[in-house]
């Protein structure tokens, strides 16, 4: 018996490198697709359940485009994309994908939709401006739900089983991976414990609450549990040398936490992931072994490719690609629907193909009791965890504009270059001088700013490791007694 169905797409990169463009009128783009994915649905009926009947449609991010020219992109408005991704939000609406209030509507943003550098040469955005767009498209979307504007962009959705009476809650994680990638760190995502800490600790309780008051004929063993992010958390394709070569062009793309968010979801007892990303559609399942038990943990985690990205981006070697996700009591049902790449605005025949995964499910009546007492487990460690990777992603301005590391690698390999006077006019050599300065007082900076933070952080946590946790970034204050 399926016990939740989810229709899951990714990477639709709305704009001039999309399969559906129109650009008189940027809208018609995502009806195109809307048709075309409830056309390949009605195409392959199921005997026990409507082609078009799901509990969540969920959207992982990507839903602009951005890009350098000699990569095949365009300077291109991501108001126009964000527009295709509405219209084709709406048309799943009119059709009953998606219900009226949007409720079932899940969405995340990828890094091209928060990208803190457009790629074309100009000047590094701040946290604030990087994020507008996607944060104006979500009011779009939501204007009635202000915990959808978090400071992450995080959110915790329950939804209801189909069995019952009675039924059982479906938690789903919507996870921003989008939160470190700058001009020097073009590819990386961060997911971050304190986004699921927080998510945890004091969004799910909320949120089962309201749930409960929907649902009076109601339990909550064994519920299931879903977490959905942009960045795929393996890889999913070789890294050629050449790429690890060639960084500005963000060749070489991964979660730089993947382990560490892999070990904190499987240990609150999520057994599916989702994610996107890599327009490369991969499943497989993902075992893991806890202090806390002897047997072994499964994840199924799904990879959708993308399902609009254009052949001519050059971007994109695999077939378009979007996913039914069926849960059932012991295994995952993964309906991958793809295609070979055609020419832009080519009408394309879709084929599904059926994957089946087990996963576990181990959590109790009271799981919001275990999951929050999983989380605060290995608190210290992953508190010491967090303080490396923010003293890693300091910013002058913002803290958060990318990894020192590499900003002290690239710094210093031009300090060498530019030590090297170049013959000629005193006028050249003067300029070269002038930067040359200008990166060290940007590295001095930058090792003072670090030196400030990890004092000012480390006063503040002397006897309270909570503390730290509710000062670092964003976080929510968390009341709890001191140990």
């Amino acid at each position: 018996m399926i016990l939740f169905r989810a229709l899951h797409l990714s990477d639709f990169h709305f704009g001039p490198m999309a399969h559906w463009h129109d650009e008189n009128n940027p809208a018609m783009a995502g009806v195109w697709l809307a048709q075309e994915v409830i056309q390949a649905l009605n195409k392959n009926q199921l005997p026990d359940v409507s082609p078009l009947d799901f509990d969540a449609v969920i959207l992982s991010g990507d839903f602009a485009w951005r890009g350098k020219p000699a990569a095949g992109g365009t300077a291109y408005p991501s108001i126009s994309c964000f527009r295709s991704a509405h219209a084709f939000v709406m048309e799943l609406v009119r059709e009953g994908l998606v219900n009226r209030e949007l409720a079932n509507l899940v969405v995340m943003p990828g890094n091209h939709d928060i990208s803190r550098s457009d790629r074309m040469g100009d000047p590094e955005r701040t946290r604030t401006e990087a994020e507008q767009e996607f944060r104006e498209f979500l009011r779009l979307l939501f204007p009635n739900d202000p915990h959808r504007l978090t400071s992450h962009l995080g959110y915790c959705h329950v939804f209801s089983s189909r069995e019952g009476p009675p039924v059982r809650p479906v938690v789903l994680l919507s996870l921003n991976s989008c939160r470190i990638e700058t001009a020097f760190t073009p590819g990386l995502g961060w997911v971050g414990y304190d986004q699921i800490y927080s998510l945890i600790r004091s969004d799910l309780p909320e949120r089962l609450k309201q749930w409960e008051r929907l649902a009076p004929e109601r339990t909550l063993e064994l519920p299931v549990c879903i977490a959905c992010l942009h960045h795929h958390v393996h890889l999913t394709d070789p890294i050629p040398p050449s790429d690890m070569s060639a960084r500005e062009e963000g060749k070489v793309s991964i979660l730089t936490d993947a382990p560490e968010m892999l070990d904190a979801l499987m240990e609150l007892g999520f057994g599916i992931i989702l994610h996107g990303h890599a327009h490369s559609p991969r499943r497989y399942a993902y075992g893991q072994h806890f202090r806390r038990e002897r047997h072994l943990s499964l994840a199924a985690i799904a990879g959708a490719g993308s399902v609009c990205l254009a052949k001519e981006s050059k971007n994109i070697h695999h077939s378009h690609q979007f996913q039914v996700v069926e849960c059932l009591e012991n295994d995952v049902v993964i309906r991958s629907y793809e295609v070979p790449l055609r020419g832009r605005n080519e009408p394309r025949q879709w084929t599904a193909i059926e994957f089946e995964f087990p996963y576990t499910r181990d959590h109790d009546g009271l799981f919001v009791e275990a999951m929050q007492g999983r989380l605060s487990l290995d608190l210290e460690t992953k508190a010491e965890y967090e303080l490396g990777r923010f003293n890693a992603c300091v910013d002058f301005e913002d803290l958060l504009r990318g990894n020192l590391r590499l900003q002290d690698e690239v710094l210093t390999n031009l300090v060498k270059v530019l030590a090297r006077p170049p013959s000629g006019e005193p006028a050249i050599r003067a300029r070269f001088e002038q930067r040359l300065n200008e990166c060290r007082a940007d590295r001095a900076r930058a090792k003072e700013e670090r030196i400030r933070l990890h004092r000012w952080l480390k006063d503040r946590t002397c006897g309270r490791l909570d503390t730290y946790l509710a000062l670092t970034w964003e976080w929510p204050s968390i009341d709890e007694p001191t140990r």
